[in-house]
């Protein structure tokens, strides 16, 4: 029993400095790593879930997609699923009209391309863990030793 418990110790360990090698890695590839705050877009994305993005160009943003953007409103940065693509006078300037899956309603604004910080890639709970697992103390010393 004791010996399993020591391996599952050390996979777990091992497990979380993976993870923290790809979040501190992750602006090396283009991506970048938020986590979600607010529970607009359950059950896709739970609060606490690490979403990773990559910036992308707005003309290849898809009705559907879930993209991190800046809100015109207040700068706040929100994840929300884009459910209409706006482009005015068919010349590029696109527009994007977006909800959480949990609202009842759009956003009451539509997000200039401009503010599109990213498409989401992936999302995990896993790495969730590991991202707050890596900001406690002990664990800066685990990666310092």
């Amino acid at each position: 029993m004791r010996r399993l418990l020591r391996h599952w110790l050390v996979l777990t360990i091992v497990a979380m400095m993976l993870g923290a090698i790809l979040l501190m890695r992750a602006p090396f590839f283009g991506w970048q790593v938020h986590t979600v705050v607010s529970s607009s877009m359950v059950p896709e994305l739970n609060v606490g879930e690490v979403v990773v993005t990559r910036q992308v160009e707005p003309a290849s943003v898809d009705m559907g997609d879930i993209i991190v953007f800046s809100s015109p409103m207040n700068g706040e940065m929100l994840c929300h699923r884009v459910i209409e693509v706006i482009d005015v006078n068919g010349e590029g300037c696109l527009f994007f009209r977006t909800k959480g899956d949990a609202n009842q309603r759009p956003d009451a604004f539509l997000v200039p391309a401009q503010n599109v910080l990213g498409r989401v890639q992936f999302h995990t709970p896993v790495l969730a863990h590991v991202s707050s697992a890596m900001r406690s103390p002990l664990a800066l010393i685990m990666l310092c030793v």
